[in-house]
């Protein structure tokens, strides 16, 4: 039984003539685990926002959902409340208490569920979570992903039926992303609720779905399960949204039709190491680049938030050279963010140096922010001001021109009515409006598909070829891996290594990419697709 049915289902956003939605059927089985994929924009988080009474945008609306058997209108603000949960991509958005416990039981309370019962549900739900330990805690104190837990367990007090999230684990650390899914499968396979996720990174979701449905233009071309749909996908444009280990197979088995690609890690070692041999187990090292002279220095930074005993920069030292791409990773909570602000002059610190091109931050005056140095922050509505997209890019042509993609397409658009990759690239054009010499980014992959991805990775690198230096703070591993020249790993609130990039994951088991993990023990210091499948053609096949 189809616990969603959607039937000619078409909307569009106020002053918008091309509709955001427009799907003519498509059904959820009850009990079912299904990822949702497509381009940025393609209309992922619109359709799942149509599927919550509460979160339908504004708009023009055509069509019939149909949810447990009834209209979706018809549902009682009730139903709609506790019957339908939903996770956001930001973790702390969604937070509205103080303490732990209270968020927990906060949806049951204005539900108007009985205190026993409520204490009941959240004891129990905190037991399954294993977030015991947490359970008095503030919810500050929490790192990124032990808030992406609690709003998801917040939702299960609620008892629903069915668990719409968009983009849960952009915005966290591997670990933690690992563990959240973890968690989803193990509410759908024991539970038996309903999943629905809208993801860009398939490689955790993929291989645990039931369904794969495809989002183009509006419109889903394509819902199978995942295998038979990493097949109809291959040798189209679509086929760039899978895993790693379906995107190295279809490249090495482009005119094999009798396989199955692969789609899991363990799925994808097992193709390569039964299929190719290894008497060259190196990728060739790039040619030395010369380092230019140091653009941004932080050293032995402290830095403590008002009202906080622990020091989230604890004696931090970095730096950037000029033309140099480097990219940040690290647990939520150890201190990236705050680093970039304090190198972008947007915190003091408590005590260490900050130098700009061998000048304070305060030393630049006005000149800093107009030229010198720009920052994307990790939650981009900060930088909307304006009820239109043509609004907010007015007097910044110079940015979307170095940006290098068409956004007149969402001029009549309110900013927060975009898709939250859209969000990206608009407020990407705004950042890079000034020309800046140093370009400071807090996850600037988040919301994007992997097609956008590898066009920011090239637009990236050629800002560097033009002298900018570069400092990205990013939880996409694969992203850092064709990106960066060199990575750091921060670790409560300390630089715990900076190397070159290729070294970097090739010494890491977590902070490392599908393919390092792929090719581990048969290949030697491959880390991006590219590494792997010249070395499978290098090697050639086994007979």
């Amino acid at each position: 039984m189809d616990i969603i049915k959607i039937d000619g289902l078409r909307f569009t956003y106020p002053l918008c003539d091309t509709p955001a939605v427009n799907v003519d059927t498509f059904g959820v089985p009850e009990g079912s685990f299904v990822t949702l994929c497509g381009r940025t924009g393609s209309g992922k988080s619109t359709l799942l926002r149509l599927l919550k009474p509460q979160l339908v945008p504004a708009g023009e609306e055509k069509g019939e959902v149909m949810l447990f058997g009834k209209k979706r209108d018809s549902l009682t603000p009730k139903e709609g409340a506790s019957l339908i949960g939903f996770v956001g991509q930001d973790p702390n958005m969604q937070l509205v208490t103080d303490k732990v416990w209270h968020e927990l039981a906060f949806c049951a309370e204005n539900l108007g569920l009985t205190s026993s019962l409520i204490r009941r549900r959240t004891c129990e739900i905190a037991d399954f979570f294993g977030i015991t330990g947490w359970f008095d805690k503030n919810v500050n104190e929490l790192s990124g992903g032990q808030k992406q837990i609690v709003n998801l367990a917040s939702v299960l007090v609620t008892s629903p039926k069915i668990i719409l999230l968009d983009e849960p684990t952009s915005m966290l650390d591997p670990v933690s992303a690992e563990e959240f899914v973890a968690r989803l499968v193990k509410l759908n396979r024991e539970l038996g609720l309903t999943v629905i996720v809208a993801e860009h990174r398939l490689d955790s979701f993929i291989a645990v779905s039931d369904l794969l449905a495809l989002m183009e233009n509006g419109r889903i071309s394509l819902s199978d399960e995942p295998k038979n749909a990493a097949v109809m996908l291959k040798n189209t444009p679509g086929s760039a949204l899978l895993p790693t280990p379906a995107r190295i197979f279809n490249r090495l088995e482009s005119d094999n039709d009798d396989l199955k690609a692969p789609l899991s890690v363990k799925e994808g070692k097992g193709y390569i190491v039964n299929t190719f041999l290894n008497d060259k187990k190196n990728v060739e090292a790039p040619q030395n680049i010369t380092a230019g002279a140091v653009a941004l220095e932080l050293k032995d930074v402290f830095f403590t938030f008002k009202n906080e005993k622990a020091d989230v920069l604890d004696g931090l030292s970095l730096s950037a050279d000029e033309g140099e791409i480097l990219c940040i990773h690290g647990p939520n909570g150890s201190g990236k963010s705050t680093a970039l602000l304090v190198a972008a002059g947007l915190l003091k610190p408590s005590s260490g140096k900050v130098k700009i091109f061998s000048k304070k931050p305060k030393d630049h005056g006005a000149a800093l922010y107009k030229g010198v140095i720009s920052l994307l922050p990790q939650d981009v509505t900060e930088c909307f001001l304006y009820s239109t997209v043509k609004e907010e890019l007015k007097g910044c042509e110079k940015g979307e021109k170095l940006l290098g993609a068409d956004l007149s397409i969402l001029y009549n658009r309110h900013p927060f009515d975009l898709s939250g990759g859209q969000m990206q690239l608009v407020a990407l054009a705004k950042a890079l409006s000034h020309e800046p010499k140093i370009l400071l980014l807090d996850e600037p992959t988040k919301g994007l598909d992997n097609l956008t991805k590898n066009k920011l990775s090239l637009l990236l690198k050629r800002l560097k070829s033009s002298g900018m230096t570069i400092v990205c703070v990013t939880h996409d591993l694969e992203f850092s891996a064709m990106t960066a020249d060199r990575c750091a790993l921060i670790f409560r609130g300390k630089t715990v290594c900076s190397e070159e990039t290729r070294d970097f994951f090739s010494g890491n088991r977590f902070y490392t990419t599908s393919v390092s993990r792929m090719t581990e023990g048969f290949f030697e210091n491959a880390v991006t697709e590219d590494d792997c499948v010249a070395l499978c053609r290098l090697n050639g096949r086994k007979k």
